[in-house]
This record gives structure tokens, sequence and C-alpha cells, in this order.
């Protein structure tokens, strides 16, 4: 079994026992799936919204040139 240094927080023990800087690790690896799959949700909506925006833009036109050829 290895003692940690003064001042040091790592203790690793013969049974196996994961020491703290692979418990900050995991926790640092579970920050970062959750940013992109925060990432990944928000490209999603971006995708969605652009889709929804050339929808509009198109209706837009179609109405606008609807307009024109009724003044005619």
């Amino acid at each position: 079994m290895l003692e940690p240094a003064a001042g040091v927080g790592c203790v690793r023990k013969e049974d196996g026992q994961r020491d703290t800087h692979q418990r900050r690790a995991d926790r640092a690896e579970a920050r970062a799936d959750a940013i992109y799959a925060e990432h990944d949700r928000q490209a999603a909506d971006l995708e969605r919204l652009r889709s929804e925006l050339a929808t509009a833009q198109t209706d837009l036109a179609a109405a606008r040139a609807d307009g024109e050829n009724r003044k005619r």
C-alpha cells in the first residue's frame, strides 16, 4: 500500500480502489460527455431552425409573387 506524500490527497490501495486522480478523471470525462451531448442537441436544433427558415423564406417569396400577380 502506498502512503500519501505530505499534502497529497492521492492514495492507492492494494485492493484496487481507485485513487483521487482516477475519480477526478472520471468526473472530467462525464462532464465532457455532457458537453458533447449538449453540442449535438444544439446542432440538431440549429439544423431544424435552418430548415424552418428556408421553408419560411420560400413561403414568403411565394406570397410576394402571388401578391404581385394579383396587382396586375
